[in-house]
């Protein structure tokens, strides 16, 4: 997606979250809002607003920060609704809208229907590479998680049910991507040396997988996955 494209979808979710702070009453923000951001953060937000809006915080304080508030309350609620693995890469998922940042590739998803409570399908693994052996498996009301080792090889998966209004950090800095077909789905696939990560979605679940084995093993083993 090119910078372009990239800073109008940009702009787009910020005015919406703006707009939404702007319609709430004052009398919910204290007159002294208890919240203090790490200087990380306030540089972030200052680049965020860019010089517009930061003479907007100094001419209207408390509109600023109602609107820090809602924003900061919205990045907090986008990070819990993550899902972590061991390279924090395990996420929830629906329709794509995928926004490539300087270190990661974010994903938001919208919409959905009617979709299953809780995840009660069965996994069938139809292709393993020799040596591997499974060392994790973890399962809940949503989803169930495998990890398979072979020396210091390893590779994992995870299966959920797809989660509304979720959010998707890949890590693809300095990394090669491509767009792959798994069983008519369209995969994002991003490889770095030490990693390759693969994900995708059918008409129910979420797939994501990630390990050290190389593309076309990892690609094998997604292909022949049943989950019924």
């Amino acid at each position: 997606m090119n910078n372009d494209v990239f800073d109008r979808l940009h702009d787009m979710l910020i005015d919406e979250a703006l707009s939404a702070a702007d319609e709430l009453p004052d009398k919910n923000i204290p007159e002294e809002a208890p919240v203090e951001f790490p200087e990380e953060f306030e540089k972030r937000m200052d680049k965020l607003f860019g010089d517009e809006r930061r003479r907007a915080r100094r001419t209207h304080p408390r509109r600023y920060a109602k609107r820090i508030i809602i924003l900061a309350a919205a990045f907090t609620a986008a990070a819990a609704a993550t899902v972590m693995s061991v390279e924090a890469l395990r996420v929830r998922f629906l329709n794509t809208f995928i926004l490539p940042l300087k270190t990661n590739t974010e994903i938001r998803f919208s919409g959905g229907g009617d979709m299953p409570k809780s995840f009660d399908a069965d996994i069938k693994f139809g292709y393993i590479p020799d040596g591997f052996n499974v060392t994790q498996a973890d399962r809940n009301s949503q989803g169930v998680f495998f990890k398979l080792d072979n020396g210091d090889k390893y590779f994992s998966i995870s299966v959920y049910l797809y989660s509304e209004n979720a959010v998707a950090g890949i890590d693809t800095e300095n990394a090669k991507t491509e767009n792959i077909d798994i069983n008519g789905n369209t995969a994002l696939y991003s490889e770095k040396p030490e990693v390759q990560i693969l994900f995708w979605v059918d008409g129910t679940y979420m797939y994501m997988m990630d390990g050290n084995i190389g593309r076309d093993r990892l690609v094998q083993i997604a292909q022949n996955l049943k989950v019924y």
